[in-house]
């Protein structure tokens, strides 16, 4: 199984300027590509202790998470 954390970044500019810093330190894993939907854009780099970290952009998480922030809500309201 691919076991990683994902971390969804809320623009484009974002998630090059996390590359390009991550990719000076060596830790970048698979470069930033541009993956069919759901997925968007995307690239994995590895922590010290040589975790797997996906940084992505374009999912749908930032915005809902976004949303339900502003409206207060949380997962557990949604599904109460």
């Amino acid at each position: 199984p691919f076991a990683h954390l994902g971390i969804e970044l809320p623009s484009l500019e974002a998630i090059q300027e996390a590359e390009k810093k991550l990719a000076e330190s060596g830790s970048v894993a698979l470069p930033l590509t541009e993956m069919p939907p759901p997925v968007g854009w995307v690239f994995m780099a590895k922590d010290p202790d040589g975790n797997t970290l996906e940084f992505s952009f374009d999912q749908g998480v930032y915005s809902t998470f976004q949303e339900l922030a502003k409206k207060g809500s949380t997962s557990e309201d949604e599904t109460s």
